[in-house]
């Protein structure tokens, strides 16, 4: 199975352009639609190559949802922390399925290292804030069976 690169859905894209350039501290990633209907995502030039993988995933999915941020009043501010929440989750399920780190924690041996979010971030080439998501889901669906 051909595992989720969102550099291969940006590649597919005509109309959004990636920048790579300084952004505030605190902002690792934005969106905007440009006066000609074009997308652009800037990503920050501080994140290393794991960390761009994942902004780049997340701004895509603001995309894909129709969802973005601007400016908005204080009482939107807990829907956007929700939708900052769902996509995270779903950029995690991307970069690290659910079905298959499962699998893979099943098939360590008692030898192997012990399962963390380093090591996961490192066998599976992500950032650790994706791998806690994704181990978070696998303990969600654990929890659920």
């Amino acid at each position: 199975m051909v595992r989720y690169s969102p550099w291969r859905v940006l590649a597919a894209q005509n109309h959004i352009t990636v920048r790579i350039s300084p952004l505030p501290a605190g902002v690792s990633g934005a969106c905007r639609v440009l006066a000609d209907g074009a997308v652009l995502i800037l990503l920050a030039s501080s994140l290393d190559a794991r960390e761009r993988v994942a902004v780049l995933a997340h701004e895509l999915l603001h995309i894909e949802r129709g969802i973005g941020r601007g400016e908005s009043c204080p009482e939107w501010r807990a829907v956007e922390a929700r939708e900052e929440e769902i996509i995270d989750r779903q950029v995690a399920g991307r970069l690290l399925p659910t079905e298959e780190l499962a699998a893979w924690i099943r098939a360590r041996g008692p030898d192997d290292e012990a399962v963390t979010t380093r090591v996961v971030a490192d066998e599976w080439f992500v950032s650790e804030p994706v791998a806690r998501r994704a181990l978070e889901a696998v303990a969600r669906q654990v929890a659920k069976a």
